[in-house]
C-alpha cells in the first residue's frame, strides 16, 4: 500500500453496492482519466474550467483525491486550501456508480486531510436549486455559512 504525505493510507472501502474500492491521491498519471471525468461535469456548462484542468493539472491535482473501482477512477473530488479551510472545488461520482457510498467515503478522507495538514474547517459552495447535494452535505455536516452570490451558498464543517 502506498502512503502520501497527507494521506495515512489509501483506504480500501467496501461501498453499499460496491466491491471494493480504493481511495488515494490523484497523481500525474491519471490525467486522462481525470480529464474524462472533468468534462463530464463542466463540459456543458463551463468548457472554460475544462480548459483550466487541462492547462493546469500538475496544480489542480494537489489535494485532489480519487476513488478507483477496479483500476478504473469513478470519482474525485479536487480540494483547496482557503485561509484556515480546505475548500472543496469539485465532487463528482460518474452516474454509474452514485448511491454507493463513494462521495461520503471522498468526504469522509477530506476530512482526515484536513486533520492532517492542520485546516480547522471544510468548506464547499453549493448551488441553492440543487437539493440533492444540499441534503448530502448535509447529511455530512455541513452547516449553512453564508450567500454567495444568487444561486450558491457556503456550507461549513
Amino acid at each position: 500500500m502506498k502512503k502520501y504525505i497527507f494521506l495515512e493510507h489509501t483506504a480500501l472501502v467496501a461501498g453499499r453496492g460496491c466491491n471494493s474500492m480504493n481511495i488515494r491521491r490523484a497523481e500525474l498519471e491519471d490525467k486522462k482519466q481525470i480529464i474524462r471525468l472533468v468534462k463530464e461535469l463542466y463540459s456543458k456548462d463551463s468548457p472554460k474550467t475544462v480548459r483550466e484542468w487541462e492547462m493546469d493539472y500538475k496544480y489542480k491535482i494537489r489535494l485532489t483525491l480519487l476513488a478507483e473501482i477496479n483500476k478504473n477512477i469513478v470519482a474525485y473530488i479536487a480540494n483547496g486550501i482557503e485561509g484556515d479551510n480546505l475548500y472543496i472545488g469539485d465532487l463528482y461520482v460518474l452516474p454509474k456508480y452514485r448511491r454507493k457510498g463513494i462521495a461520503t467515503s471522498l468526504i469522509l478522507e477530506t476530512d482526515n486531510l484536513k486533520k492532517l495538514i492542520n485546516k480547522k474547517q471544510l468548506r464547499v459552495d453549493a448551488r441553492n436549486k440543487d437539493k440533492i447535494a444540499l441534503k448530502f452535505y448535509e447529511k455530512m455536516g455541513f452547516k449553512f455559512l453564508s450567500k454567495k452570490g444568487e444561486n450558491s451558498i457556503k456550507l461549513i464543517k
